[in-house]
């Protein structure tokens, strides 16, 4: 069926999750570091914020570019 339409739809707009999880994950690690002496595992943040791999990989290269954490 060449040149069938697609219905329309609302265009979705890719949310930056730098401005939406940057500051809650940043949070999540130093309140964690201080209750538990130690930072949390990737797959801790992944649970607790609901991200893939991936996404969570990026926010704390983010937070590291931006010195707000170390490895």
């Amino acid at each position: 069926m060449s040149g069938a339409r697609k219905p329309d739809r609302p265009e979705r707009k890719k949310v930056n999750l730098s401005e939406t999880v940057a500051k809650p994950v940043r949070k999540f690690v130093f309140d964690y570091f201080l209750e538990n002496s130690r930072a949390p595992v990737l797959e801790e943040i992944m649970r607790t914020f609901h991200l893939v791999r991936s996404e969570a990989r990026d926010v704390l290269e983010e937070l590291e570019a931006a010195h707000h954490v170390i490895r």
